[in-house]
């Protein structure tokens, strides 16, 4: 069996984070986003489809020195295709039925489960769904006792809306689906979709966490999230003196961290720096950045290697370099 995982462009939402190493490749605590990725499929999942143009020569690199119990094939994109026409570009490839996952997307889904509810119901397509409080941000579905997806609403008001179940960014398609894909962009959600709700269209349902890191919102959240799940780490190499720490927070070796506070809700990675007289609190701290003295970071995201000087106050942002520069 195979899956499609959807890149997405530049992750322009997420930079300058992506001028240093493509969205794939950007960790949450100390893995990147794709290893969740590969570590929900089911094991019947034997390659990974990744269509890519940005950045493609680090994700090579980064391949060529990991290794993972399926294969993952990079695919050109030479042009944006959206959702739908990055998958249909894939039918020469695709030989059954196959998952398209979004590949900003942490969530605890079980792919599994998704795949013998698709198979119960003889489904065309299975889309996961995800309850929310706020829907007008978002497209929602209506579904039956079974499942089967009724109609579909785009971001409605709160007044109009007929149910709180978003789209989770994890599809079960049959191969048949790619005859309702057409050449050239197309969106899955707006074009496909609709299209198949007479033949079959589903949605599983499912509890725990969801989460969108593909803003600095979400990035935060689903780091936020595991750092409860997991609770405090430190690890033993860290070099930790006079600091006042709230948990949750996790801590990287090799992370120097000298008459700080810290917490609640920090991510220091490995061989970063935080100076004297430094706050750091609901943020990520990445691989071998620095935090000078006296500054205050809230809501943010320091990027690996980046320096922050002395006495800076950064809430709500994301901080690195301004050009891109090619991941090593």
């Amino acid at each position: 069996m195979q899956a499609v995982l959807l890149v997405g462009g530049q992750g322009t939402r997420l930079r300058p984070l992506t001028f240093r190493r493509p969205k794939p490749l950007i960790p949450v605590l100390e893995r990147p986003l794709l290893e969740y990725t590969i570590a929900a499929l089911p094991s019947e999942v034997t390659e990974l489809l990744v269509p890519i143009s940005y950045m493609r020569e680090a994700m090579e690199r980064y391949l060529s020195t990991h290794r993972y119990s399926i294969t993952l094939t990079l695919i050109d994109e030479p042009e944006p295709l959206g959702t739908g026409g990055a998958v249909g570009a894939l039918r020469e490839r695709l030989n059954g039925p196959f998952f398209v996952l979004n590949g900003d997307v942490i969530s605890s889904a079980n792919l599994t489960q998704m795949l013998r509810f698709h198979r119960d119901r003889k489904a065309v397509g299975t889309i996961s769904l995800w309850p929310v409080a706020d829907v007008t941000g978002f497209g929602i579905a209506e579904v039956d006792e079974r499942g089967r997806i009724l109609r579909f609403q785009e971001k409605p008001r709160p007044e109009e809306a007929f149910s709180n179940l978003i789209n989770a960014g994890h599809y079960l398609l049959q191969r048949s689906v790619l005859d309702y894909i057409r050449p050239g962009f197309v969106s899955m959600e707006r074009e496909v979709f609709p299209e198949l709700l007479a033949e079959g269209l589903f949605g599983y349902r499912f509890e725990g966490h969801w989460a969108d890191c593909g803003t600095r919102e979400g990035l935060l959240e689903a780091t936020m999230g595991m750092l409860a799940r997991l609770g405090p780490r430190v690890a033993d190499r860290a070099t930790i003196e006079d600091c006042r720490i709230v948990q949750p927070i996790q801590i990287s070796k090799k992370a120097e961290l000298r008459h700080c506070r810290l917490g609640p809700n920090v991510f220091i990675g490995a061989e970063a720096v935080v100076m004297e007289g430094t706050t750091i609190r609901n943020s990520i701290i990445y691989e071998d950045a620095e935090v000078g003295r006296g500054c205050t970071i809230v809501d943010s995201i320091i990027d690996a290697g980046h320096r922050v000087p002395n006495n800076q106050k950064i809430k709500g942002q994301i901080v690195g370099s301004e050009r891109p520069i090619l991941a090593a």
